[in-house]
Parts: C-alpha cells; structure tokens; sequence
C-alpha cells in the first residue's frame, strides 16, 4: 500500500523466503501475531489506522484491531476489523481446529456487546472470530487503569488464557496487584464464551513487571 504497512512472509526450512506479502493500505498498518493452521493457512493480527481490503466487519476510526487469513501461498482471503472509538490493536493471534479464530490485544473504549464490560482506561480485550472473519464475541478484562494483553494461548477445553500488564488491580485476583510504582505483569483464563475465569498479578512494588508471552500445558498449568 503506502506508508506502514504490515508483512507476512513464509521461509522454507533451510531459511530461504518462499513469499511475502503486505497488508495494508493507505494508513498505518503494524503486524504483531501469527498462526498457522492444519491446512497450512496463515491468520496475522494488527492495528491498522485505516481501512484496507474488503472487510468482514468495518474499519471504524482511529485505530483498529484486525486479523487476517492468508492461503498457504499468501494470497488475501478476508480480513477483519475490531474496535470502535478509540485506539485498539490485536497483539496475539490462535486458531482452534475448527477455524475460529481468537484476539488478544487492548481497546481504550468499549465496541460491540461485550460478555465482559469496559472497565476504562485501556482494558485487555479478547476477542473470537468464526472462520469467515465474523465477530462471535468481545470481552473486556481491566478496570479504570492501564491494562495490555499480549499474548494468548487455548487449552484443550477450549478456555482461553491471555497475558500482559496493568497498572491497578481489578477483578478478584489469586494473587494480589503489588505494583504500586509501575506495572505489574497479569495472567487471565476465561471461558470461550469470554467470560472471566481469574485472574492474577505478578510483581513487586517498585518496578515494572511485564507479561509478553504465555503457554498452557495439558493439566492446566499456565506459563
């Protein structure tokens, strides 16, 4: 397109680029996440700051959250946007075996029908897609403070677990919020109806605690 726009790009196994391509158009376009389903088709998730392809939902203003699903070859099949008034962007990206497609990133206003309401500020947003790009649900995780999601990972439930930091307590957490002076990391498992499960802090008072990447393992532990 013009200005920032996001990439993807596949390399065969030795390292050699097989393709790339770019996403975006007119605005500014930032790639955070990738997945790779069974078919080999490839989901990115990003903000953009302006609308680009033939979406799915509609780019709204400011800055929105997308994803995207690309061919095993990198070819466009739809593309997706997420968030309403205010500045929101997709960080983490997973697909389940049936092509749903889940978000995780932050809003700073509330959009669509959440299961969980918009505490204010910036919240940690999660969100699930159908496999055509179709808004299923939205939810919210915060309250009137500072709160990013940066990851996300799925359990063989279903459950959905989402990581990233904040800056004030919220919810009743298994572990309480320690950073008084800055931020401190947070762990979150909810439902794949997108309510909350918990959620829990980790950090001490006087520095920032940052949550960037989360994992579960078979017996649910989280990572």
């Amino acid at each position: 397109g013009s200005g920032v726009d996001a990439f993807a790009a596949k390399l065969n196994s030795s390292g050699a680029l097989t393709w790339n391509t770019f996403l975006g158009a007119g605005g500014s376009d930032y790639g955070y996440g990738v997945a790779v389903d069974a078919s080999g088709d490839v989901y990115v998730s990003g903000n953009s700051s302006a609308t680009w392809g033939a979406p799915t939902r509609a780019y709204t203003s400011g800055t929105d959250a997308f994803a995207a699903k690309l061919t095993s070859s990198g070819g466009l099949t739809w593309n997706s946007f997420l968030g309403g008034s205010g500045s929101d962007a997709a960080r983490g990206v997973v697909v389940d075996n049936s092509g749903n497609v889940y978000l995780a990133g932050f809003s700073s206003a509330a959009w669509g029908s959440p299961v969980r309401a918009y505490g204010g500020g910036f919240d940690m947003m999660a969100a699930k897609l159908n496999s055509s790009g179709s808004l299923l649900w939205n939810s919210f995780m915060g309250g009137s403070g500072y709160e990013v999601a940066q990851g996300l990972a799925l359990d063989s439930g279903g459950n959905i677990y989402l990581v990233g930091y904040g800056d004030a307590t919220w919810g009743s957490p298994v572990a309480a919020f320690n950073g008084a002076s800055g931020y401190d990391a947070i762990a979150v498992k909810i439902t794949n109806g997108g309510a909350l499960t918990w959620n829990t802090f980790m950090g001490a008072n006087s520095v920032n605690d940052l949550g960037n990447a989360i994992a579960v393992d078979g017996s649910g532990n989280v990572y």
